[in-house]
C-alpha cells in the first residue's frame, strides 16, 4: 500500500513538471508577442489595377498607406478589420504599403509593412478610332473604341481656344449647341490605369448648315388691351427673351419665350412701348437686333385711375378711417405726422381702411398709391394724391375743458403741433407749422395751470422744430403750451426718471 502511494505521488509530480514546462513557454511565448503588432502581411487578388491587402493579429481599426516604390506619394485606405482593397493602382508597378492601427489606446504607427506587384494590363489606355457621326447643324456624336474608362471630352473651334467639356463615362459623348457650318476640334482625357491619359488623343470634324435662319421676321402686336399684348414672329422656333419698355424709357421688362410668341402683361394703359427680341440661336444669342411697337388701348374700367373725394371721418384720439372715390385695386396708404418721415403704411383691397396706433391732437398728412390694371410694378400710380386729419385729444389738464386739446381760439397760425419723445426725460423737441413768420412763446404747466418754464422763440413760415431742455422738472404730467399771435396750442407731456 505504501509503494502504491509513493508511485501515484512520483507520477503526480512528473505531470505537474509537465504542465508548469507547458505554462512557462506559453507566458514567454506571450509576453514576446505584442498583440497590436500585425503579423503575416499577405497581398492576394493582384490584379493590373488592384489588389486586396490583409493581415492576422488584432482586428483594430486603422489606415493602410500605399504607394509606388521609392515615391512618397501616399494614398490611404482605412479599414475596421484586418484587410482593406486597394484600387486605381498603376499596372506593372512594385507598391509598398504599411499598417497604422489603434490599438490600447493608441496608435501603433506604419512600421510594419511588406510589398506587391501589380499585373501588367493588357488593355492599352489610349483611345483609338475617333469618329463623329449623325452630325447636324447643331450637334455631333463623338466615339472611340479601346478603354471604357471614364473622362472628359474637350470640344472648341478650330483656331479657337474657348473650350467646352462634356463628361462621359463610356467611349462616346453627345456634343450639343454647336454653331452651323463649323469646324470643331475634339480631344479625348481618360482615367486609365490610375491616372489621365490628358487631351493627346483627337480628331475634328465640320457641322451642317442651318437652313433655317435665325433672324426673326414678321414681328405682330396682335391682342392688344389697356394692359396685356400678345407678340409675335416668324422664322425659327429658338428660346430667348423679349425684351419691351414704354417709347422714350430705358427701363426695361423682360419675358422668357419658349417658342415664337410672348404674352407682355402689366403694361400702362395709353402708352406706345417697344419690343424687341434675343433668341439662342445657331450656338449663340442674336441679340436684341429686330424689334417693332405697339400702343396700349386707353383704360375704360374706371373715368381715369387718380383717387378723388378723399375723406377722413370716424376721426377719435388714435384712429381715423379714410376712404376715397376711383382709382384701381390694391391700394397704399402712407400716412404720417404733418412735418415729419415718420411713415406708415397700410394696404388695402378696397376704397376705405381705418388707421390705427395714431397720436392724440395730431395733424396726419395721408397719401394714396394705387394699381391700375393689375399687379406689375409698372401700373402703380404712386403718391401723388394726399389729404390730412387731426386726431382728438383727452380732458386731462385743459385748462378749457374742452374735448379736444386745441385751444378753442385756434385761428390755424400754429397747426400740426407733435411732441416727442413723449414720455420723456430730459428734453422734448417740439414741432408744429407756422403759417406766417414772428415770435412764438412756449410754455410749460403742470396740471394744476401753474407755470413751470417759458421761452421765447423766432420761427419761420412753414415747419418748425425747437428742443426745450426739461432736465430740472420732477416726474409727472405736464402741458406744453405753443403761443403765436392770437393763436395756441397746448399738448400734454410726460416727463419721466
Amino acid at each position: 500500500m505504501k509503494k502504491q502511494y509513493s508511485s501515484l505521488t512520483a507520477l503526480y509530480r512528473i505531470v505537474g513538471a509537465v504542465v508548469l514546462v507547458f505554462l512557462v513557454s506559453g507566458i514567454t511565448l506571450v509576453r514576446g508577442q505584442d498583440p497590436c503588432v500585425p503579423q503575416n502581411l499577405t497581398a492576394t487578388d493582384i490584379t493590373a489595377h488592384s489588389a486586396v491587402v490583409s493581415w492576422e493579429g488584432t482586428m483594430s481599426p486603422g489606415w493602410v498607406r500605399f504607394h509606388l516604390t521609392g515615391d512618397t506619394n501616399y494614398q490611404y485606405r482605412r479599414t475596421h478589420n484586418n484587410h482593406a482593397m486597394l484600387r486605381w493602382l498603376a499596372s506593372d508597378t512594385e507598391y509598398q504599403w504599411e499598417i497604422n492601427l489603434f490599438c490600447n489606446g493608441q496608435w501603433t504607427g506604419y512600421n510594419t509593412g511588406s510589398s506587391f506587384t501589380t499585373l501588367p494590363d493588357t488593355v492599352s489606355c489610349d483611345p483609338v478610332n475617333l469618329t463623329a457621326s449623325d452630325i447636324t447643324a447643331h450637334t455631333a456624336v463623338v466615339s472611340w473604341e479601346g478603354t471604357m474608362a471614364p473622362g472628359w471630352v474637350r470640344y472648341f473651334k478650330t483656331g479657337d481656344t474657348v473650350y467646352q467639356y462634356r463628361f462621359t463615362r463610356n467611349n462616346h459623348a453627345f456634343l450639343r449647341w454647336l454653331a452651323d457650318d463649323t469646324e470643331y476640334q475634339w480631344q479625348v482625357n481618360l482615367f486609365c490605369d490610375g491616372a489621365w491619359t490628358g487631351y493627346n488623343a483627337g480628331s475634328s470634324f465640320i457641322t451642317l448648315v442651318d437652313t433655317i435662319g435665325c433672324d426673326p421676321v414678321n414681328l405682330t402686336a396682335s391682342n392688344i388691351t389697356a394692359h396685356s399684348a400678345e407678340v409675335s414672329w416668324e422664322g425659327t422656333m429658338s428660346p430667348g427673351w423679349v425684351r419691351f419698355f414704354k417709347t422714350g424709357d430705358t427701363v426695361y421688362q423682360y419675358r422668357f419665350a419658349r417658342h415664337n410668341h410672348a404674352l407682355l402683361r402689366w403694361l400702362a394703359d395709353s402708352t406706345e412701348y417697344q419690343w424687341q427680341v434675343n433668341l439662342f440661336c445657331n450656338g449663340a444669342w442674336t441679340g436684341y437686333n429686330a424689334g417693332s411697337s405697339f400702343m396700349t388701348l386707353p383704360d375704360t374700367t374706371s373715368s381715369g385711375c387718380i383717387p378723388t373725394d378723399l375723406q377722413a371721418t370716424d376721426i377719435t384720439d388714435t384712429s381715423a378711417v379714410v376712404s376715397w372715390s376711383g382709382g384701381g385695386m390694391p391700394t397704399w396708404v402712407k400716412y404720417y405726422p404733418e412735418g415729419t418721415t415718420d411713415y406708415h403704411f397700410k394696404r388695402t383691397l378696397g376704397h376705405s381702411t381705418r388707421l390705427r396706433g395714431l397720436e392724440p391732437s395730431t395733424t396726419y398728412v395721408w397719401e394714396l398709391n394705387t394699381n391700375c390694371g393689375g399687379w406689375g410694378w409698372c401700373n402703380w400710380t404712386g403718391y401723388i394724391v394726399s389729404s390730412s386729419f387731426t386726431t382728438g385729444g383727452d380732458d386731462i389738464g385743459n385748462p378749457n375743458g374742452s374735448t379736444g386739446i386745441r385751444d378753442q381760439n385756434n385761428n390755424g397760425d400754429v397747426t400740426g403741433v407733435r411732441l416727442y419723445p413723449n414720455p420723456g426725460n430730459g428734453y422734448v423737441n417740439v414741432t408744429f407749422s407756422a403759417s406766417s413768420p414772428g415770435t412764438c412763446e412756449l410754455v410749460i404747466m403742470d396740471l394744476t395751470g401753474r407755470e413751470m418754464m417759458r421761452t421765447e422763440k423766432m420761427v419761420s413760415a412753414g415747419v418748425n422744430t425747437t428742443t426745450i431742455d426739461c432736465s430740472t422738472l420732477r416726474e409727472g404730467t405736464y402741458l406744453v403750451l405753443i403761443i403765436k399771435g392770437n393763436t395756441q396750442e397746448h399738448l400734454k407731456w410726460v416727463k419721466t426718471q
